[in-house]
């Protein structure tokens, strides 16, 4: 599960990015703007309180069930390489990029959300998925 920024022009178009190679429709998305979101933070309460402390859609954060009924989660710089390493073909060698410190992955991570805005610009209202879509997003 893939919860994004929905008025960020950047992150709509990392989902749109995903959704054109994501041939066998392994992830599902969801804006943190949503029901679905406000759920997972239910769920989590240590994530609620760090998205409070920064700002909820500074960060993209993917969501996996395990076999066990849990979630892991995964933040920043991990939740883009969780996400890109579980496309199709040859994008699995993405997940090399855990050899790259965390802070490091984090620090370049976070100056992009931090000015995601201004350098990509925002729209007036969440991503609306296309009939075709659809079905690959929660709310």
């Amino acid at each position: 599960m893939v919860y994004f920024d929905g008025v960020c022009t950047l992150c709509n178009g990392f989902v749109d990015f995903l959704i054109r190679r994501d041939r066998l429709r392994r992830l599902r998305y969801a804006s943190q703007q949503g029901a679905s979101f406000v759920a997972l933070l239910a769920r989590h309460p240590d994530l609620a309180a760090k998205t409070q402390a920064t700002a909820a859609a500074d960060t993209i954060v993917a969501a996996e069930r395990l076999p066990d009924g849990s979630e892991r989660l995964y933040l920043e710089s991990d939740a883009t390489l969780a996400i890109l390493s579980r496309l199709p073909g040859g994008w699995g060698w993405l997940r090399y990029g855990k050899g790259v410190p965390r802070p490091v992955r984090n620090l370049a991570y976070r100056l992009v959300a931090h000015n995601r805005y201004r350098l990509f610009g925002k729209r007036e209202t969440c991503r609306l998925p296309s009939p075709e879509e659809r079905a690959l997003f929660l709310d």
